[in-house]
């Protein structure tokens, strides 16, 4: 009950010098809410994307490391 049969996670990640972004992808397939299997829940996709920039071991902020993450960037509803 309320398993999906089908799951699925990617990730995209670039870094460049200190900045790094990626692009992350969840497929969730239909669950089902009942033991008989008979009502559920459909699939979803969604989207979540970040940037960060790594301050590095140099001066007063070293070690600090700066990320932004926007999780579901489609306002997908599940």
């Amino acid at each position: 009950v309320d398993t999906p049969k089908r799951m699925f996670a990617s990730e995209i990640a670039f870094n460049y010098a200190n900045w790094n972004i990626n692009l992350r992808g969840k497929y969730t397939g239909q669950r089902y809410y009942t033991y008989t299997n008979d009502q559920g829940f459909g699939g979803y996709t969604s989207f979540d994307a970040g940037a960060g920039y790594d301050f590095g071991q140099a001066g007063v902020l070293q070690g600090l490391k700066l990320s932004l993450n926007v999780t579901n960037l489609t306002d997908k509803r599940y």
